[in-house]
């Protein structure tokens, strides 16, 4: 069974992933993300879950950002 993508054009993309246009462009050519195109197409389109993989906040095991409490002194 073949797997079917998700493909958006680089400006969906970005306002997919909350980030510029040019942040897309530039994560294509570092190959972060997998850049398709459709044959006899020059749109360059991107994978909705490989985007979604790279701008989703990883939790930070260990780490005290964020918390609320405060040193009582």
């Amino acid at each position: 069974m073949a797997i079917k993508l998700k493909l958006l054009s680089i400006p969906a993309a970005a306002i997919a992933g909350g980030v510029s246009k040019r942040s897309i462009e530039r994560w294509l050519a570092e190959g972060r993300l997998t850049r398709y195109e459709r044959p006899g197409r020059i749109r360059v389109l991107v994978d909705a879950a490989e985007l979604r993989e790279l701008v989703t906040p990883k939790a930070v095991i260990g780490s005290n950002a964020g918390s609320s409490r405060r040193r009582k002194g």
